[in-house]
């Protein structure tokens, strides 16, 4: 149902709309360029704005690509206090390096892959310009609507939570283009669902999304690892029924990890943040009021990966250090019917690049 607010700015949505498709019209029809590269670009977006789980996918990629060939990892760096292109590699301090100045998710990326490039830029063509010399697969986080950049493979990020709500574009609804947008995509990919689903969902989610007849559909759920803190010292808790959590969020749909957490203690506490927040001195004095104002000895902040990324910055970290804080880091499984087809089509499209650029082949 619409609510009040939605219905007024649907007209504003169609205007929206009208842009977005003649800018796709454009681009598909050679009327506005798109850059294409030899080596192997793969582009992990989505639909919505935010929360789809784009950022578990890259790091999937990452884990499944990086003993294999020289990778590199490109973002526009979203929410970042610095411009242009900006590189960090292997034998970067993480001092130089931070989500304040790369943003938060490539800085996620650098401090859990230290081996691997991260680079940030707004123009991913020039990027890839810069970085192709010297990495031989660069993948590109949130650039599906980049279409000044063709990729030689993209895959769809689609919230399983959201595939059957109205399909609104901005700025009514969620939708940054119209769903028809999902047809340029390599491979359509279901996140956020249960680990279990049956046949009959599987047939009743890929009948929505009507995919092209080579284009496939794979499935995968969440999965939390162990708790991390922010402060590596500090013991690592066990929570229990009577634990009392101050959760921390500033991303897009906090309510998966809310309702994990309420697996293991229903004293949860949440104070939600916007997307991509920016933690500030007087948020760390709010936080820490609420906490030292929960009366319980068994208590803790836990916060995202992403959160936790931003918390480590300048002008912050001394005082965030002083609490109990603590990060779930969270990975997709794709689904085990699925991972065969999944890594194929990956290697696949990464050897027939590669086999192109040989020397004697055009």
């Amino acid at each position: 149902m619409l609510t009040i607010v939605r219905f007024l700015l649907l007209p504003f949505s169609w205007i929206y709309g009208l842009v977005v498709i003649l800018r796709n019209v454009l681009y598909d029809r050679g009327g506005l360029k798109s850059q294409a590269f030899q080596l192997p670009v793969i582009v992990v977006g989505n639909l919505e704005v935010g929360g789809s789980g784009k950022t578990p996918v890259i790091e999937y990629l990452i884990r499944f690509l990086r003993g294999k060939y020289r990778l590199a990892v490109l973002s526009r760096g979203y929410g970042r206090k610095s411009h242009g292109f900006i590189q960090v590699r292997a034998g970067t301090s993480s001092a130089v390096a931070s989500a304040r100045e790369i943003g938060d998710e490539p800085f996620q990326y650098f401090s859990k892959f230290p081996n691997i490039t991260v680079a940030v830029h707004a123009d991913r063509v020039d990027a890839i310009e810069r970085l192709k010399t010297e990495h031989e697969v660069i993948l590109l986080d949130d650039a599906f609507q980049h279409r000044r950049l063709q990729p030689g493979f993209s895959i769809l990020v689609l919230d399983y939570n959201t595939l059957f709500r109205p399909r609104f574009l901005l700025p009514a609804g969620n939708y940054r283009e119209p769903f028809a947008g999902r047809k340029r995509a390599s491979l359509l990919l279901v996140s956020k669902a249960p680990r279990q689903i049956s046949a009959e969902e599987r047939a009743r989610i890929i009948s929505r999304l009507s995919p092209e007849a080579d284009q496939p559909v794979c499935f995968s759920s969440l999965e939390y690892d162990g708790l991390e803190a922010l402060d590596p010292s500090r013991p690592l808790p066990v929570i229990g029924p009577e634990t009392r959590v101050l959760l921390l969020t500033g991303i897009a749909r906090p309510v998966p990890l809310v309702k994990q957490v309420k697996k293991r203690t229903p004293h949860v506490t949440h104070m939600k943040y916007p997307d991509h927040h920016s933690y500030t001195v007087k948020n760390i004095a709010k936080i820490a009021e609420v906490f030292e104002g929960i009366p319980a000895p068994d208590k803790l902040i836990l916060t995202t990966e992403k959160d936790a990324a931003r918390l480590r910055g300048d002008g912050l970290k001394e005082k965030v250090m002083q609490l109990p804080v603590f990060y779930w880091p969270v990975r997709i499984n794709i689904h085990e019917s699925d991972r065969q087809l999944f890594h194929g089509k990956i290697l696949e499209y990464i050897r027939d690049s590669r086999s192109f650029r040989e020397p004697g082949n055009k």
